[in-house]
């Protein structure tokens, strides 16, 4: 017999003595099992029902005992509050119906405060119930003021079969602090005595969760400041399971910081210890020969459980899966320590519990929630939970002989709705004949292909959209009993079939889930659980769910992603890629930042992933969202291809990273920004450009995404009061002779308050010093922003100083009708002016609140009051109520200028050097995904004159790449002089090649029916 191919489960398995038959129960349709009798006949459990008590309630005081042999169940404790002496949280029993656990002890009551008030309750004490009757084990050398929190106390986790050595342990401070305790029952004074488990040195506690019959090996968890480890303590000496480096494997990575190592469970004969490294890699331990084996470990699992280990160190556990943020499931499986080989728990039920009516599923790709809990010494009984339903299984004695798994399954999409699967061809053994092969898909069979084909691959057609997990098993000849059996099915391969290939994509993750829009996450290294990906609420921008990864501190290597959809860009020339980005460190600031890594890559389909952008953390990006375009033509256009953020890195920094607003397109859906403007001063270049009303803003308020921002409101009880924004002579020569035609502005208002008077406000606009515009706004919406059309717009005098304001009068006392915003980004003087007198005298609200002790960040004022200034002095009343973008990108010569999101199209300062052939662009970017064209190009090349015309508008700038003269706005002819008065170009184009004149002074000019305007131009070589 070939060894090698063959899985002999010498299961032993089947019922105490008493029992034989094979047998599967549903105990409960609404508890918890919890733990087994060493000779499988008793089992103990809790109802999880939360009962009052205190803020929180407690779950888990009403608790059961069932005899399997009876199939009876007691309820033997009550959830009670009028009466705690009925409370009672089994965890464990013997073969004479001892049982361990905890209950509100009445005699270890403490008084805490909550927000509801004061509550004097009993704290959790150890207890055993025997008999009928409970005995209080009391919380040992602890004092009980040492315990602040109901949920503390001492806690009896375990007793050996002879009910005289309870293990547990002792938990302060809402579990902050928790230490390793037993209670030995001493005979001759018929009293339980409490001592402490020993502990390493530099261990700051731990718990003890299990103990074997005889009581002499105790299992459980040791915690280190920055780590837990697995630990047994035999004879009173404390045994740290850590990892090795030996037999070719470095398993001492899993003695490093920030590790969650623990051990479940322990046999009945204390030989075999259930643990694990990590929350994802579980091991078994075999306590003579001071040995361990590691198990499986699987991508994507997220937790552990594996307490119910057997006398031959047969293990029954279960791979846990998804998170908070996503549906859990497990993957329950068997392992025979005789054999060394784990299999599906399913496949086991198939062939020692055939023939039982199993009303659960235990289908790993249905994504049940499966946990055997227990079992009984002889490995004949186990229970388990699924979700809240308990169970026994019973089986008798069967030794299986199990063939060899299909391997190297491989899934590839065909085209929509069509998967190929492929695998490897077995090979016939002297004791088994393959025969066929069976396809699964999402756990169920699809189809059966004979073994003799040609090639070993399966077409699926039709296809349902989502994540869909494919297995293979084959079906052999047993040459020597000549039936047919059928192997463990291959661990699943995922693939993820989208509804459709088409482009664009959008995705804002309203739908708190990846899988909306068909994303998967993979793991490129060999520790999942490293990194975590989801789609939860308040992740994204302006509080709304957004993409999130999440990435743990370890100094251990590490790389994982998250991958689209195919996307079909076979009939398009252009593609491009947009989105919002941040990123928060979760562990401090003070870390390394050249070794993490976000890589936005793509690959065509079947192809290599390249990478199109890589972005290292920067401290100062930090907090901040940012608008990211990326034009993809290049690598993608004309093929079917995925996209991917990918995060890498050597572990030295833990963060997270969000995503929203995600955008694959082939056209840009927006027009480009318009009337892009600018001016050199004091070595600075201020640029300024229209918001989608047509409109410059000139004002101080900011985005409500930016960092720190607060909205607050503030009014003076019913009396006059003007808000206003005041700009110094020289601050708005941007806008010289352009005009104020309109005011937007937020009006707050209470509904909550009863019977109140409506407000009444006007815009107001002062210069020099002198009311020279007062308007009352008609109609006012309450709670939005209201858009106020001056009845005389007000030509933009940069000489003067001007102030533009809000005033409200005659409104309810009790109101605050004025907004502004909370920002660090206020400008004392300027965004946080008011006047109570009319606008005789002018006060600054910061220095209003510098005097409140607590409150002086209050007085960081940014009236929400903004100008809107345009070339032509009316405007109609139909032009402004259009959505405006979210965000603002600009550009110089091609490339970004800001590295934060510029969130309004305010002036915009560009402080380093600058060369005077520099061109600038600006792009815009909505909230539902759509982009804008680029705007129209300005140039600062023009240095003796204004780049802008201040009456027709015309801008000019100068192409130092394509070495032409733009002209934006409507003319008639355009004719270049040389500095001699020479004609050397007349057009009456808006482009001008230059490419062959030499650099230096030349004279544009511009004729427009009667006008005629000349402009020096500088060309550089």
């Amino acid at each position: 017999m070939r060894r090698s191919l063959l899985l002999v489960l010498c299961t032993l398995l089947g019922v105490f003595g008493l029992q034989a038959e094979k047998k599967f129960t549903v105990i409960n349709d609404y508890a918890l099992g919890k733990s087994i009798s060493p000779d499988g006949r008793y089992i103990v459990g809790v109802d999880p029902t939360q009962k009052d008590f205190g803020v929180n309630g407690m779950t888990g005081f009403r608790s059961f005992l069932w005899d399997v042999q009876e199939s009876s169940i007691s309820w033997l404790t009550e959830g009670d509050s009028e009466d705690f002496s009925k409370t009672g949280s089994f965890t464990d029993v013997t073969d004479d119906r001892v049982i361990s656990g905890f209950f509100k002890d009445e005699d270890y009551k403490i008084t805490v405060v909550e927000w509801e008030g004061s509550y004097t309750l009993p704290i959790n004490v150890a207890a055993i119930w025997k008999d009928g009757k409970v005995t209080s084990l009391g919380i040992g050398d602890y004092k009980l003021s040492q315990f602040t929190n109901f949920e503390d106390g001492s806690f009896a986790m375990a007793l050996s079969n002879d009910a005289k050595t309870v293990v547990g342990y002792i938990a302060l401070e809402n579990f902050a602090f928790s230490f390793p305790c037993q209670w030995r029952y001493d005979e001759n004074t018929e009293k339980w005595e409490f001592a402490h488990l020993s502990l390493p040195d530099e261990a700051k506690g731990g718990q003890a969760v299990a103990v074997s019959d005889d009581g002499k090996v105790v299992v459980g968890t040791v915690w280190f400041k920055n780590k837990e480890v697995a630990a047994v303590w035999k004879n009173g000496e404390c045994i740290l399971i850590e990892g090795r480096n030996e037999g070719g494997s470095d398993d001492t990575i899993y003695n490093m910081d920030n590790n969650r190592g623990g051990a479940y469970g322990v046999s009945s004969n204390g030989e075999y210890v259930a643990f694990r490294f990590t929350e994802a890699v579980p091991g078994i331990y075999m306590v003579k020969e001071d040995k361990y084996i590691k198990l499986p470990e699987y991508a994507d699992v997220t937790g552990l459980e594996f307490s119910a280990v057997a006398d031959n160190g047969d293990m029954f556990g279960a791979y846990k899966y998804g998170s908070f943020w996503s549906q859990r499931y497990t993957r329950t499986v068997f392992r025979s320590h005789q054999s060394s080989q784990m299999v599906d728990f399913e496949y086991f039920l198939n062939l020692c519990a055939s023939g039982i009516d199993i009303p659960l599923s235990f289908n790993f790709e249905q994504k049940v929630n499966a946990t055997p809990i227990a079992v009984s010494s002889d490995g004949k009984t186990l229970l388990g939970n699924n979700e809240y339903k308990v169970w026994v299984l019973q089986t008798d004695n069967n030794q299986i002989v199990v063939p060899e798994e299909v391997d190297n399954i491989h899934v590839k999409i065909a085209d929509l709705k069509k998967v190929t699967v492929a695998w490897n061809k077995k090979n016939a053994t002297s004791d088994f004949t393959p025969q066929s092969y069976n396809i699964y898909c999402d756990g169920e069979k699809i189809a059966n292909v004979p073994a003799d084909q040609t090639e070993m691959t399966y077409l699926h057609d039709g296809v349902k959209s989502g994540i869909r997990l494919y297995s293979v098993s084959c079906i052999y000849l047993n040459n020597i009993s000549g039936a047919e059996v059928e192997s463990p099915r291959a661990d699943p391969v995922s693939i993820c079939m989208p509804s459709t290939f088409e482009i664009p994509m959008f995705d804002n993750f309203d739908s708190q889930s990846i899988l909306a829009n068909y994303w998967t996450v993979t793991a490129q290294r060999n520790n999942p659980w490293k990194v975590n990906f989801g789609a939860p609420m308040f992740q994204g921008i302006g509080w709304t769910p957004g993409l999130t990864t999440s990435v743990d501190f370890d100094h251990i290597p590490y790389s994982a992603a998250i991958e689209s959809r195919l996307l079909d860009a076979r009939e398009q020339d252009k593609v491009y890629v947009s989105f919002l980005k941040r990123f928060l460190f979760l562990n401090g600031r003070g870390l390394e930042l050249n070794s993490d890594t976000l890589s936005v890559e793509v690959a065509k389909y079947g192809g290599e992933w390249t990478s199109v952008k890589d972005y290292l953390l920067k401290k100062n990006e930090e907090s901040y969202w940012i608008y990211e375009y990326l034009d993809i033509s290049k690598q993608v256009a004309g093929s079917l291809f995925q996209l991917r953020f990918r995060v890498h890195g050597q572990g030295l920094a833990m963060y997270s990273y969000y995503f929203d607003l995600f955008k694959v397109g082939n056209e840009l859906e927006c027009e480009a920004p318009v009337g892009l403007i600018g001016e050199k001063k004091d070595g600075k270049l201020n640029l300024a450009w229209k918001n989608d009303n047509n409109v410059y803003e000139i004002g101080y308020s900011v985005s409500n995404y930016e960092v720190d921002v607060v909205r607050q409101a503030l009014g003076d009880e019913g009396k006059i009061f003007i808000a206003a924004n005041s700009f110094e002579p020289g601050d708005l020569s941007l806008y010289k002779d352009k005009y104020l035609t309109s005011v937007t502005t937020f009006i707050n208002h209470d509904p909550n308050i009863e019977e109140s008077k409506d407000t009444h406000a006007a815009i107001v606009v002062f210069e020099n010093g002198k009311l020279i515009r007062e308007q009352n706004i008609d109609d006012i919406e309450i709670n939005a922003f209201n858009t106020v059309i001056l009845n005389e717009p007000v030509k933009i005098d940069d000489s003067k100083d001007l102030k533009i304001g809000l005033k409200i009068y005659d409104y309810d006392e009790r109101q605050i009708p004025i907004s502004y915003q909370i920002s660090d980004l206020f400008k004392a003087g300027k965004s946080d002016l008011y006047s109570q007198d009319g606008g005789v005298t002018w006060k600054k609200l910061s220095d209003y609140y510098a005097t409140m002790e607590g409150k002086e960040r209050e007085g960081h004022c940014c009236w929400e009051i903004i100008g809107n200034v345009t070339n032509e002095s009316t405007v109609e009343a139909d032009e402004m109520g259009d959505e405006q973008p979210i965000a603002y990108t600009l550009y110089r010569n091609g490339e970004r200028v800001n590295y934060l999101s510029l969130y309004l199209p305010a002036r915009y300062t560009i402080d380093d050097p600058m060369q005077d052939n520099d061109y600038y662009e600006v792009r815009a970017y909505y909230e539902d995904g759509r982009t804008s064209e680029l705007s129209e190009k300005y140039s600062p090349s023009l240095t003796s004159l204004d780049a802008v015309d201040k009456e027709s508008g015309i801008s000019i700038y100068m192409d130092p790449v394509s070495d032409r003269i733009y002209l934006n706005g409507e003319f008639v002819k355009a004719t270049l002089y040389g500095i001699d008065g020479q004609i050397l170009i007349a057009t009456t184009e808006k482009n001008i090649n230059v490419a062959h004149l030499s650099g230096g002074i030349y004279v544009l000019k511009i004729e427009n029916g009667g006008s005629v305007e000349n402009h020096k131009i500088l060309i550089r070589r």
